[in-house]
């Protein structure tokens, strides 16, 4: 018999005395094909071959016998044994056929997040069949991180066998990669090998897990400026001007009044420290008043967020006083006030400084207490509110929502509209109080509802008082000392009042 790799079959001896009928001895030969493993044998595939002839054997017949096919050979009965050995080569035709074997399992995978493709599962099933020895793929699944993102490599997904055979698996991993050989794809073929015999109830795990954002470069750009005065005085002034951002950006940097620029700094480089410092010269514009518009360009963020341009102006400088004065009650009143205490400060400005005050008060029997903020007349007045419905070059709007904080709003009170509303320069004043919900203004006005008021008075400029001590220099004689504080400097010289009345005590008679 032929020799297959999926089957295999026995060689049948007989011991025949020369000159004996063989199929008086021996009817017949029962020869097994036994399938190997993986295959199963079917007696309807067997044939003998029809060349086949012996003069030894009457026929060939195959029959099934549980798994195995019995190949039976029947002497002719007219055979007589020789006196040599006689080998019968029988030819048949015909193999064992590969069993289908089944393969089932569960499948659980654990995504994280930013991550595309496919996605968490619990306990799916997967299900094949093929013949034993088969390699063949079960499923795929494929995960890609979002754009910008990448799995470090301490933890990148994987795949495991947790219940079955790992041999049987082939399991293929194909990762993607970008420029800088960071992982952003991956993809897993499961394939299988069948055994001989069904297999079920195999386990695969997953793990995806979370993906980390690839880390961006620092971008070479110009990230901010230091702050810039609002104003400066018409003197003119020299001002350090810092600007940051990542070493080697550059900028340049002007200013201009509508008619002249200057150049500021050109190509300028941040250094190593993150900035970078020039110097801008204002320069005397005598008794103008002139508005310099300052550009930075370059290797700017985007968005840059500090304004820009920018805008500096050159006004007068505001000079803010402190007045005494006495009713009649007082008698033999005597002032004395240092020749420089009037005040001279930048427009506008926040903290603005001090000026030393002294003032004595003479007067019979006087006694005084120290001199406080509430005793400037008009001090730090001011009122808020919201516009009630938009008006277009009007002369006058609604204050219904008024709020006052000290005193009432009164003609000469000034303002501006929501942004700045309160520093000055003011844009508005307040020319007549029509009602307790109505005023008029100059000039005429355009405003949105809801837009945002605060008036101010003493043209925006705030002092207070501090350190004040009373030294008795005589029965009859105060010295009263104090420092007068500009809290914020207006757009328009203004002198205070102090009543010394309210602090000075005395006999008239």
């Amino acid at each position: 018999m032929p020799s297959f790799n999926n089957y295999t079959f026995t060689n049948i001896q007989y011991t025949v005395p020369e000159g004996d009928n063989v199929s008086v001895a021996h009817p017949s030969a029962v020869i097994t094909i036994v399938p190997n493993d993986g295959y199963t044998a079917s007696a309807a595939d067997f044939s003998i071959d029809p060349s086949f002839s012996d003069n030894a054997v009457l026929n060939v017949s195959f029959t099934q016998a549980g798994l195995n096919v019995l190949c039976t050979v029947t002497f002719d009965t007219g055979f007589v044994m020789p006196s040599s050995n006689y080998t019968i080569p029988l030819c048949v035709t015909g193999q064992a056929d590969i069993v289908n074997v089944n393969i089932g399992g569960l499948l659980t995978a654990v995504v994280g997040n930013n991550i595309t493709g496919d996605s968490s599962e619990t306990n799916t099933p997967y299900s094949n069949s093929g013949g034993f020895g088969e390699l063949e793929t079960l499923f795929n699944r494929s995960y890609t991180a979002d754009s910008g993102y990448y799995w470090y490599t301490s933890e990148t997904p994987s795949l495991n066998i947790t219940v079955g055979n790992q041999s049987s698996y082939n399991v293929i991993q194909t990762g993607t990669f970008d420029s800088s050989n960071r992982l952003t794809g991956i993809s897993f073929e499961v394939k299988y090998l069948y055994p001989s015999q069904d297999v079920f109830n195999d386990k695969i795990n997953i793990e995806v897990p979370n993906v980390a954002e690839i880390p961006q470069p620092q971008p070479i750009e110009v990230t901010g400026y230091s702050q810039l005065p609002l104003h400066v005085g018409q003197s003119g002034e020299t001002v350090a001007w810092t600007i940051y951002g990542e070493p080697t950006a550059e900028y340049s940097a002007s200013m201009t009044d509508g008619t002249t620029t200057v150049v500021i700094g050109t190509n300028e480089t941040i250094n190593s420290g993150g900035t970078s410092t020039v110097f801008i010269d204002f320069p005397d514009v005598g008794n103008n008043n002139v508005c310099w518009t300052i550009t930075l360009t370059g290797d700017l963020a985007s968005p840059f967020n500090q304004p820009n341009p920018v805008q500096v102006c050159q006004e007068p400088d505001i000079t803010v006083r402190l007045t005494p004065y006495a009713t009649p009650n007082i008698q033999n009143y005597i002032s004395w006030t240092p020749a420089n205490y009037s005040s001279y400060y930048t427009p506008y400005t926040e903290e603005a400084g001090y000026q030393y005050m002294s003032f004595r008060v003479t007067a019979p029997l006087i006694g005084a207490r120290p001199v406080e903020t509430g005793d400037v007349e008009e001090f730090n007045y001011n009122a808020s509110c919201v516009v009630d419905g938009s008006v277009t070059n009007a002369s006058s709007i609604d204050i219904s929502s008024l709020t006052e904080n000290e005193g009432t709003l009164a003609i000469g009170d000034r303002f501006n509209i929501n942004e700045g509303s309160g520093y000055a320069p003011f844009a508005y004043e307040v020319t007549a109080i029509n009602s307790a919900t109505n005023i008029s203004v100059s000039p005429n006005i355009t405003a949105s509802n809801d837009d945002y008021i605060v008036f101010y008075r003493n043209n925006g400029n705030i002092i207070s008082v501090d350190n004040s001590e009373v030294i008795q220099v005589s029965d009859n004689s105060v010295d009263l000392n104090f420092n007068l504080n500009v809290n914020r400097s207006g757009d328009e010289d203004t002198t205070f009042q102090i009543n010394l009345a309210q602090i000075i005590s005395y006999d008239p008679t």
